[in-house]
């Protein structure tokens, strides 16, 4: 109806102010390979001149890019970088060296080093945590607490990028944003198929509950 209809164009506007308009979740690694292994970022580096030519604007990662090289092809290309970093990366990658993640306090780390590169938009932690908690967490009350203090420790590192979280669907999100004041960009990994325009309500219902 009309009502939902300027909803949605509202939220659209501004999220065009926020963020650029074609982001899509990248994953380095081919079929049949195992994220345990750890990425070789440079070996894809033939990706980046496709994403221009698709017209894409910024890449999602599942955890941080641990190559420079990689960063800068992106940069000169003009692609921006919402860096996801994990709750418990300990099964993604191998060597303790490479882990960054939200339960060591290793992302920090990653975060002073690369917070003034070009390519880097937005900080994200955790990615549909509320789903599956994660080992030491006790409950959701326990994760937001623990993402809005990592998402404060980031704004205080770097006062200049903003600080997102993925959420499955909106079923909690009000709690979820009431939990999390520290948190600047709410994502929701909806799979609604042909036709999520209903998130838009959603959401607009429950960050009103923010205050």
């Amino acid at each position: 109806d009309e009502a939902q209809q300027e909803h949605i164009e509202a939220h659209q506007e501004e999220l065009h102010e926020t963020i650029p308009n074609v982001i899509v979740t990248y994953s380095p690694f081919d079929a049949g390979e195992d994220r345990t292994d750890g990425a070789n970022w440079n070996a894809h580096l033939d990706d980046i001149p496709l994403m221009k030519l698709l017209g894409i604007d910024a890449i999602r990662v599942y955890n941080p890019i641990t190559s420079e090289l990689f960063l800068d092809t992106l940069a000169a290309y003009g692609i921006k970088v919402i860096t996801v970093f994990p709750y418990d990366a300990t099964e993604l990658r191998l060597d303790d060296d490479t882990r960054m993640d939200i339960q060591s306090g290793t992302y920090q780390s990653y975060i002073q080093v690369y917070k003034d590169h070009p390519a880097i938009l937005m900080w994200e932690f955790g990615n549909e945590d509320d789903l599956t908690l994660p080992e030491g967490v006790e409950d959701l009350r326990d994760l937001h607490l623990k993402l809005n203090d990592a998402a404060k420790v980031a704004k205080d590192l770097d006062p200049h990028h903003k600080v997102s979280i993925a959420y499955s669907d909106t079923d909690q999100l009000a709690e979820y944003i009431r939990a999390t004041p520290d948190v600047d960009v709410y994502g929701i990994n909806a799979y609604r198929y042909d036709d999520p325009s209903a998130i838009f309500v959603e959401f607009d219902r429950a960050s009103g509950n923010r205050n």
